[in-house]
């Protein structure tokens, strides 16, 4: 895997344009797919602990964090 990936001047103006980029794993192979599934459970298993971490999913009405099945797209 190549450790680092240069944007196209297009890419970068789709970013600005859109404010995200698509990169498919097939153009970029900078890391795998297993592993980035493998390092998501490994957050999602964190025991939650206000204040020590941010919560980026739907926090409940007791402001716990809501880990639901989350889809990651990696095509």
């Amino acid at each position: 895997m190549p450790s680092t990936y240069h944007l196209s001047p297009q890419q970068i103006e789709q970013y600005s344009r859109d404010g995200y980029l698509r990169l498919p794993v097939e153009e970029h192979q900078i890391l795998d797919p297993k592993k980035l599934n493998s390092w998501t459970k490994e957050v999602q298993n964190w025991p939650y602990t206000a204040g020590k971490w941010l919560c980026y999913e739907e926090p409940t009405a007791d402001g716990s964090c809501n880990w639901d099945d989350p889809d990651t797209d990696l095509g």
